[in-house]
């Protein structure tokens, strides 16, 4: 379902109550950009210097999706298959903006990104429905100014006594003669209305006719102030009559009008729901936030280190500076996370070799909707993103890179993967599974819920070569040598990082072994990592806070060269 800024009202409340039934949502987002041109990142870096990047591309760029799914458990099919409601929400979000000047510092710059762009331009994202029809977003701290300023709007406010020495002899004979005619109005309207009643129990009282009418015109009325203070006691001390100022050149005449209760509760009903409708156009987005963060839910992404970031930069706070204070917020907001790409890496569960493809995509498509283990089915409403309606739309496998579509691949994949371990819900789930999330292009994974983060379990070797020699030709090597399965990492023009598969063998045979062979293209040894982690790989013990500017030969030479 895609939603933009019309129908977010209306579709907020189902979303929320939908959350409540959900067992866990997955999660993806679509971002103006994700790459900063001060910071190149690099494989070799360590997870505090990925996060400095990735903390500048989260505060400056903007969201220009936010798909979120809600799976509901159904009960489990006769053929033992675990069965899936899933709600697909595609949100298209544009920061708050306002031209009133009163909002001057509320409103928030929109960077693009040209690469970003354009990748999302061929994708068929519409960016004029973005920018026209995106609904709004705030922080914590925006949304609690326009929370006030809203309440405010609501607040009839008395004036001081003293200013009615300000007024003319005549304004304030106009404001007493009026509120008699107001009360007198009042009375006659009851009184007819009354005997209505009684004598019509069955009908409403709007079909009453008021003897004498229920309007009355006032004497003009030049003075804004007088206008505007007649308008206020009316409301406080007389709600069932209202007051409409019409212009006659240069004054205004009055019209005051008598309602029944009837009509005034209506009134009142549908001023709440215009407040209320207004709160979200204002608010918007956050509101969204809000209710995932509180309802404690699983959260389900893929490769969704950078995601958590925008979220929590553009609807929560500022990132903090160190990544530590990061992983704390981002625990106390969403305590339960599972990151597929982290999960399907786990070779101890998936070997080498059982995914041929690297991607979301790829992942999902070793499964469907409609897997041996598990039935994801999409209800009324949510057709958009059904194979059949996807097929009669030529879109083929789908709309990647639609934030909505993304996320609902990524719930169902997580599901296959959990059912394929012989777990039967997220609470079966793997613990080492939660709350590790991946980092992009790194030899890390990020520990949500504690201090050490992850360094890859599998042998990494450094690979020093000349600027000509290409990755498929370091490919053909490794596979003469027996390993078909290595992963290549350009950390410069003439070094290379080679991640082997978990169960490598012995690598200092495979490193003597493509040195002796290519000795004139290669330099082959093991690669010692910067910081110390879970790895029987890892060489050097060193704090994971460390970073890139701790004081080391090597950290500075890095320094140096940016």
């Amino acid at each position: 379902m895609n939603v933009d800024r019309s129908v977010f009202p209306a579709t907020y409340a189902f979303f929320v109550d939908i959350l409540r039934q959900c067992e866990f949502y997955a999660m993806d987002e679509e971002m103006t950009g994700i790459n900063v041109p001060e910071v190149t990142e690099n494989i070799t870096f360590t997870p505090v210097e990925s996060y400095r990047s990735k903390k500048l591309a989260a505060s400056r760029y903007s969201i220009i999706q936010v798909g979120v799914t809600l799976f509901v458990r159904q009960p489990t099919a006769e053929n033992g298959k675990l069965s899936y409601l899933a709600y697909p929400f595609n949100f298209v979000v544009f920061p708050y903006h306002n031209d009133d000047p009163q909002d001057a510092g509320l409103v928030r710059d929109v960077v693009l990104n040209a690469s970003t762009v354009d990748f999302l331009r061929k994708h068929k994202m519409d960016f004029q429905e973005w920018m026209y029809k995106g609904i709004p977003f705030v922080d914590a701290a925006r949304e609690k100014v326009l929370a006030a300023r809203l309440k405010e709007r609501g607040v009839v406010v008395e004036k001081e006594e003293e200013e009615l020495l300000l007024l003319l002899d005549e304004e304030k004979a106009w404001l007493r003669e009026s509120f008699q005619a107001a009360e007198t109005l009042l009375q006659r309207a009851e009184t007819c209305w009354a005997a209505f009643r009684e004598a019509n129990p069955n009908l409403p009282v709007a079909s009453a006719v008021v003897e004498g009418g229920s309007e009355v015109m006032l004497p003009v009325q030049k003075s804004r102030t007088v206008r505007e203070r007649f308008a206020a006691r009316l409301q406080r001390e007389l709600p069932q009559v209202t007051v409409q100022y019409r212009r006659q050149g240069q004054v205004y005449s009055a019209v005051i009008r008598a309602r029944s209760k009837e009509e005034l509760q209506r009134s009142r009903e549908a001023e709440v729901l215009s407040r209320r409708r207004e709160e979200l156009d204002v608010i918007g987005f956050r509101h969204i936030f809000n209710a995932l963060v509180e309802s404690k839910k699983p959260m389900v992404g893929h490769n969704c280190f950078a995601d958590i970031l925008f979220l929590m930069a553009a609807l929560h706070q500022p990132l903090p500076e160190s990544l530590s204070e990061c992983k704390k917020e981002v625990h106390e907001c969403f305590p339960t996370v599972l990151d597929t790409k982290y999960i399907t890496s786990q070779q101890d569960h998936f070997p080498a070799g059982r995914f041929p493809s690297n991607y979301l995509g790829g992942f999902f498509e070793q499964y469907g909707f409609q897997s041996d283990k598990v039935s994801v089915r999409l209800p009324l409403g949510f057709q958009s993103y059904d194979p059949m309606t996807l097929m009669g739309s030529g879109r083929g496998g789908g709309p990647e890179h639609e934030a909505g579509y993304d996320s609902l691949i990524t719930g169902t994949l997580l599901l296959n993967l959990l059912a394929e371990v012989g777990s039967t819900s997220l609470a079966d789930a793997p613990a080492k599974w939660v709350n590790k999330v991946a980092l992009f292009r790194s030899l890390y994974s990020v520990a949500l819920g504690a201090e050490t983060d992850e360094y890859t379990p599998a042998p990494v070797v450094q690979i020093d070569h000349g600027a000509h020699v290409k990755p498929l030709q370091l490919e053909s090597c490794f596979a003469a040598c027996g390993q078909p399965g290595t992963a290549f990492y350009s950390a410069s023009e003439t070094k290379t990082l080679g991640v082997l598969p978990w169960k490598a063998g012995e690598v200092d045979r495979l490193v003597r072994q493509l040195n002796e062979k290519y000795m004139r293209q290669l330099t082959v040894k093991p690669y010692d990592p910067p910081v110390v982690a879970s790895s029987p790989f890892a060489k050097f013990a060193a704090p994971v806070e460390s970073g890139a500017f701790a004081s080391t030969g090597v950290r500075l030479m890095r320094l140096l060269i940016r």
